[in-house]
């Protein structure tokens, strides 16, 4: 059996780090945290959202062994390796030109379930952050598993998390 990977893909706002935990919470399936150059938002903690590391320090890394998924966005290099996935199921929250990366080299080794949230409303989120999302790439709806309407309430978006959960759930 290939380990399987849960992709959360969405615009900035969109509520894929809630729904994300959520899945995470209903599964039990662990969540991969990338690294990245982007400096920490307030309130994020290093090593719980993501890893943060300095563009100097990334620089002395030189070339990325071990890549898993790879993507710059807003600027700034994503990146994940093969040793941070689970054995079983690792939930994954990426970008599409991430995501497309991560399929075309592993596809023959990882199965991919790959979710995508959507909020029409973004209340709270830095302009900065939304328009980056001009540039973003888009995948058509047939890419993904399953689609997510957050448009809503927190308690529904838990019962569509929920939902899903006990759909994959092996």
């Amino acid at each position: 059996m290939k380990q399987r990977i849960i992709a959360i893909i969405g615009e900035a706002g969109s509520g894929k780090d809630t729904f994300a935990n959520m899945l995470s919470d209903y599964t039990g399936y662990p969540m991969l945290v990338s690294c990245t150059t982007r400096p920490m938002r307030p309130g994020e903690v290093n090593g719980r959202e993501h890893i943060f590391i300095s563009p100097r320090r990334r620089q002395e890394m030189g070339v990325l062994t071990d890549v898993l998924a790879y993507t710059v966005y807003g600027g700034y290099e994503y990146w994940a390796s093969q040793c941070q996935l689970h054995p079983d199921t690792t939930i994954y929250i990426i970008d599409e030109a991430g995501f497309e990366y991560f399929v075309d080299k592993h596809k023959d080794k990882y199965e991919f379930l790959a979710i995508n949230i959507r909020r029409e409303i973004k209340e709270g989120v830095d302009a900065t952050r939304t328009a980056r999302d001009k540039d973003r790439k888009t995948l058509p709806d047939e890419a993904f598993a399953f689609i997510v309407e957050n448009n809503h309430s927190l308690q529904e978006l838990s019962h569509k998390a929920l939902d899903i959960a006990w759909k994959i759930k092996r």
